[in-house]
């Protein structure tokens, strides 16, 4: 079940008012992805972790805070406008995209890579196989900007699952294999093994936890 409020907000670059549905509580039933994608009903719920101005086009998980480092400028760069015009897009995947490239933009890479992979998630279900693609090419491109400064291992253990999921499979291999030689958690040596065995498969699909657990 998902418990949900409205509230209005304005945005932080245009001053623009606007009502907005924000989650209260929500519930898991089910096995988690690799790439740490929930189950339901929580990933119905995805859509209330971003707001989009539909006035200026800005997008964050909170559209009345600013993004430090970002201003008016980022709004109108032509990629981002053209983003932001295009209703084609589903509008849930459109305002992470536009989030991950402001993000991006700011130099916080953590962020942008999640912004990207939950457009990806969006993607999956309308079934715009290049456009996931796509959306984690750039997940990738932002986490290994991440990477350069962190260890993460948790993250970098999605990231293994990210780019195994676009046929990248070598270097999904190099990753998990040099985690495992560092050392982690049983249960994440367990899933790096598993993702091994997927990608000398070459299999792209879609796997959750509980296969995992239960090989």
């Amino acid at each position: 079940m998902t418990d949900l409020f409205f509230t209005e907000k304005k945005c932080a670059m245009c001053g623009h008012v606007e009502e907005y549905r924000e989650l209260c509580s929500t519930n898991q039933n089910g096995y988690v992805d690799l790439d740490t994608r929930p189950p339901e009903t929580a990933r119905s719920a995805l859509k209330y972790d971003v707001q989009l101005c539909e006035e200026c086009g800005f997008s964050n998980g909170d559209i009345s805070k600013k993004i430090e480092g970002i201003n008016v400028e980022d709004l109108n760069e032509t990629q981002y406008r053209a983003t932001f015009k295009d209703n084609s897009t589903d509008a849930c995947a459109k305002a992470f995209l536009l989030s991950g490239h402001l993000y991006q933009n700011a130099g916080q890479f953590r962020t942008a890579g999640i912004c990207f992979l939950k457009a990806a998630w969006v993607f999956d279900d309308k079934r715009k196989k290049d456009h996931s693609m796509q959306a984690r090419n750039r997940a990738i491109e932002n986490l290994n900007k991440y990477f350069d400064k962190s260890s993460e291992i948790n993250l970098n253990a999605v990231l293994v699952d990210i780019y195994r999921r676009v046929g990248r499979f070598e270097e999904a291999e190099e990753i998990a294999g040099r985690l495992i030689e560092q050392g982690t958690e049983d249960t994440i040596k367990k899933i790096l093994r598993f993702q091994i065995k997927l990608c000398q498969k070459k299999n792209p699909r879609c796997h959750t936890v509980k296969k995992v657990l239960r090989d």
